[in-house]
């Protein structure tokens, strides 16, 4: 533990101190890496188009809780594989080790099986196995099919068959991964005598199908042994093992899967059987050790998620990631089905995956620093001709309205910069553009590092799948839909407010002037001259320039810093063009101005009293995007009987509360039950710092 730590502070200071100052990218080949982890849980996996949707996702370090995480944004994609592409973006604020939240399903969804996935921004440097990964199947009766229904299948599918494999009849291969051990192993025994060739090559993949370790080994025994270390970023989740001739013939394949440290809870409610309406009072108890000082605690009608099925779905058995995520649910999984589930999956699975793609070494620098503070904005500026990086240029961003805010970066030696962002939630508007030199800016151009990870998962085909005896379920959980939306109307997202904020991160003493306060003038430069009598405006060559003076009325060295409504301005001919009745004041900071690394020379701000900035044009490179900030936190509704009011409470998932806290063995839950009567699952879960699993469920009826 003290050594994981030692290495996350050396991670943190590098980071902090060498790699901001330099841009986005590190220059080290032994960059200390650490490995982030997301695990990813939802109310339940079957929703209709314009129901919430709501989420925990849980982030570890090295398969643990330390302090200080790493990053502080997460990353959430609802990924279509219809149309192969996202439905739904979104990022959130990882607060004590976790986001809980939700995300509002879009009305006109179409009916389908989709990933609901969840990462930071360093994760994308390494493997996408570790990502959170849920997949949720969502319907809606108005797109399922012209006649408005949904459809039901009466038989499942098996994709046992050739997978390309073509194994051994005097070779039999065990893979094994013992409790509390550090390496998994496989075992090859043989039928006397050993089958041509002499030797077979072992090779250690991950999830997502990337080479890890391979060795040679010579069959000269009857039984031969090989051990593989588990090594990050690859210790939690499924695990293949290849056996092949050395000409390259797959012999063999096993799996194997590495869950999380599991604890038991038991979870005790007053009774089994409860009226509708009735008060629900429930505790849960950890077997041994104390509970996690947070777990999160959910009732939902049994059907709607994955645990509340027999069997996992066929569609699931196709690819890795939705077999851990069906894993992840159920954690009470004993060793034998875990191995009857990998069995069957293998038989699934293309020789052709395995193709022998090394996984991304964690020596390699990494493309995405970390979230350390807040989300952040990066990219690069070129030269829009050559494509050549353009280093050691300042690139200024400002954050409009709800949040003003400027931020200045200098590019480092690959022309890339950083810009951390703060405060933020929401959609925000953003201005971006290098300090303008004349002719030689229109040569420039600045290219946005697209945050979310562009990598569809390569699923394949997941067509919409709903079997005979899951009717009954989704024609109640509709019908719940149908009571909820009438009594209580569709859920919303927050909506986008634009307005302008005062809380502007650049502030000090500061001469205000005010036109409301003086005779109308004809001209801007009039202002300036006659009002504003610490700031000089002069011709320099063919252009105008700005000087602020000092308290001794000198003037201070180099050019100030000008900006119009928060967007910095170098072009001070245009700005003298915008009408003087559009100006509601001019602000002057008449002193050096430290704002981040950068020194400026005095700061010169006006404010319009119009919205599109008095009519002033930004030529390229300046642009302006719509930035996607971390969404407010989000706290679910109480029933409606607890808050007095008698509407009918049909809800599918009846409780949902990630914050229940704990004392010592012990913690305790209540919450009201449904006017829909029928069986629901009671789950409980939390993680401690070390990783481990506590989970306890029960199931109660509502007659």
């Amino acid at each position: 533990m003290m050594e994981r730590n030692r290495r996350n502070a050396i991670f943190l200071f590098l980071m902090l101190f060498g790699l901001f100052a330099g841009g986005q990218t590190a220059n080290r080949s032994d960059w200390p890496v650490a490995f982030e982890k997301i695990i990813l849980d939802t109310d339940r996996e079957i929703y209709f188009a314009g129901e919430e949707l709501l989420f925990t996702a849980s982030y570890f370090i090295d398969q643990g809780r330390i302090s200080p995480p790493l990053s502080q944004i997460l990353y959430v994609e609802l990924i279509d594989y219809q149309h192969k592409n996202p439905t739904l973006r979104k990022k959130f604020r990882i607060t004590d080790f976790e986001v809980s939240n939700r995300l509002i399903l879009p009305g006109d969804m179409p009916s389908g099986n989709y990933l609901l996935r969840a990462y930071t921004l360093y994760q994308q440097n390494l493997s996408p196995s570790l990502y959170g990964n849920r997949f949720i199947t969502v319907l809606n009766p108005e797109s399922t099919t012209p006649e408005g229904e949904i459809l039901f299948r009466t038989t499942r599918d098996s994709c046992f068959g050739s997978n390309g494999f073509h194994p051994s009849p005097n070779l039999h291969t065990e893979a094994l991964l013992p409790e509390g051990g550090n390496d998994i192993s496989l075992v090859l025994t043989s039928q006397s005598p050993w089958p041509a060739p002499s030797r077979v090559r072992v090779s250690h993949y991950t999830s997502d199908f990337r080479l890890v370790d391979d060795t040679l080994v010579s069959l000269t025994r009857e039984k031969a042994e090989i051990r593989f270390p588990l090594q990050a970023p690859v210790t939690t989740g499924i695990h293949y093992l290849v056996v092949s001739s050395p000409a390259g013939k797959r012999l063999a394949l096993e799996a194997l899967f590495q869950p999380m440290p599991l604890r038991k809870m038991e979870v005790v409610t007053a009774g089994n059987r409860f009226h509708p309406g009735q008060q629900i009072q429930g505790t849960f108890r950890a077997a041994e050790g104390p509970l996690p000082e947070k777990v999160q605690v959910s009732a939902v009608l049994q059907g709607a998620t994955l645990s509340g099925q027999p069997g996992i779905p066929e569609t699931y058995l196709r690819h890795p990631w939705l077999v851990e995520a069906w894993f992840m649910s159920k954690p009470w999984l004993a060793p034998s089905e875990i191995k009857q589930i990998l069995t069957r999956h293998t038989h699934c699975l293309d020789t052709l995956l395995f193709s022998g793609q090394k996984a991304p070494s964690p020596l390699s620098p990494p493309e995405y620093l970390p979230e350390t503070r807040d989300v952040s904005i990066s990219g690069i500026m070129r030269d829009k001709e050559s494509g050549a990086p353009l280093p050691g240029k300042d690139v200024f961003v400002s954050v409009l309205y709800n949040h003003p805010q400027l931020h200045i970066s200098r590019t480092n030696s690959r022309g890339e910069f950083i810009v951390p962002l703060n405060r933020l939630t929401g959609l925000n508007d953003i201005f971006i553009t290098p300090e303008f030199t004349g002719e030689k800016a229109s040569s420039q151009e600045i290219l946005i590092k697209m945050p979310f990870s562009g990598d569809i998962p390569p699923l394949g085909e997941q067509p919409l799948v709903l079997y005979h005896d899951q009717r009954e379920i989704v024609e109640t959980m509709y019908s719940n839909f149908q009571i909820e939306q009438k009594f209580r109307g569709r859920s919303e997202e927050e909506a986008d407010k634009r307005e302008r904020g005062s809380d502007f991160n650049i502030d000090g003493a500061k001469t205000i002037i005010k036109s409301e306060d003086y005779i109308r003038l004809d001209h801007l430069r009039e202002m300036f001259g006659e009002l504003v009598n610490n700031v000089l405006i002069r011709r320099e060559g063919e252009r105008h320039i700005m000087k602020v003076l000092d308290r001794d009325g000198r003037p201070l060295p180099g050019h100030p810093l000008v900006l119009l409504d928060h967007l910095p301005v170098f072009d001070i001919d245009a700005l003298l063009e915008i009408p003087i009745a559009q100006i509601e004041k001019i602000e002057v900071i008449n002193t050096t101005y430290i704002l981040g690394l950068h020194s400026i020379n005095g700061i010169v701000m006006l404010t319009t009293k119009s919205s599109n900035f008095g009519g002033m044009k930004f030529n390229e490179p300046s642009t302006f995007l719509q930035f996607q900030a971390p969404e407010p936190p989000f706290t679910p509704a109480p029933s409606a009987k607890t808050t007095g009011h008698e509407t009918p409470d049909f809800r599918t998932t009846l409780f949902w509360n990630p914050h229940i806290f704990t004392e010592g063995q012990e913690g305790s839950f209540d919450f009201q039950a449904s006017d829909r009567k029928g069986v629901y699952t009671v789950v409980v879960k939390g993680y401690a710092s070390d990783g481990t699993c506590y989970y306890g469920r029960k199931e109660i009826v509502i007659e």
